[in-house]
């Protein structure tokens, strides 16, 4: 059974789910992801199994509400691709996703801003762990960069 308690706090909303205290995830952290997933290279199509900006795999699309491009449909053919090809499409999805799956990589009772990159990246079973390099190295350059925000309207 879980707890659902919104507090203000520094000027943004928290959730507290059982002993669990759960950050928003916001403009700030959502830039950084995009940076350590892309560098937010506008240019990134698909890679692999994952597209767009913030590489984002179909499942996890799907596990995050399968947002879409305004007048899309989730059923549409190529509704996936368009979506996290854009830059505010591929935010809603994290947001979405990380909202969805709260989860504390580093089992200290808060899910902030680096559980959710971490979650992003490795995924829960490995967040804790050793993160891509590149996106480790991209995503701290940018949260040590207080100027370094993108505005997705998520806040």
């Amino acid at each position: 059974f879980a707890v659902f308690s919104p507090y203000m706090f520094d000027n943004f909303s928290i959730e507290v789910r059982g002993d669990l205290i759960i950050e928003p995830i916001t403009n700030k952290c959502l830039t950084c992801i995009c940076n350590g997933a892309s560098r937010c290279g506008l240019e990134v199509k698909c890679d692999g199994d994952v597209c767009g900006v913030f590489s984002i795999g179909y499942e996890y699309w799907l596990d995050s509400n399968s947002p879409t491009l305004p007048f899309d449909s989730p059923e549409s053919e190529g509704a996936y691709i368009r979506c996290v090809s854009d830059l505010s499409c591929g935010a809603e999805v994290v947001a979405n996703y990380m909202k969805k799956n709260p989860y504390d990589c580093d089992s200290d009772g808060l899910v902030t801003c680096w559980d959710y990159a971490g979650l992003h990246n490795r995924g829960q079973l490995e967040c804790a762990g050793f993160w891509d390099i590149d996106f480790e190295m991209n995503y701290k350059s940018c949260m040590n960069n207080s100027s370094m925000i993108l505005d997705f309207g998520i806040e």
